[in-house]
């Protein structure tokens, strides 16, 4: 935490805008839940930590479950890459099955 609990005034305008503490928003930046930046995304997540908390769940609560949604969108957008590159091979071998059989039609 900060000496004091001195925090910059743009996080405690911040912090109240959201109904959050300055602390929690100071630990949320120290563990890189968010970015230092506080760009809208930063924002969009202290308010998912501050409906987690209204649901009374602790900070380290909140930061597992946190970093579990960031893992499951990662593996969703593996698993996205993957089902499309899936599609591509699928596609080529069917066009090698349609082509293999116009060859043994014509032998016939």
């Amino acid at each position: 935490m900060m000496n004091g609990n001195q925090f910059p005034a743009e996080v405690t305008a911040l912090a109240r805008r959201l109904g959050l503490s300055p602390d929690t928003i100071h630990y949320c930046l120290e563990v890189e839940l968010v970015g230092q930046s506080l760009a809208d995304p930063d924002l969009v997540e202290l308010r998912r930590v501050r409906r987690l908390l209204d649901l009374e769940v602790n900070l380290a609560g909140v930061e597992i479950i946190l970093r579990m949604r960031q893992r499951i969108r990662a593996m969703q957008t593996q698993l996205e890459a993957m089902a499309s590159e899936m599609a591509a091979i699928q596609s080529h071998f069917e066009s090698q099955i349609r082509e293999l059989e116009r060859r043994l039609a014509r032998e016939v």
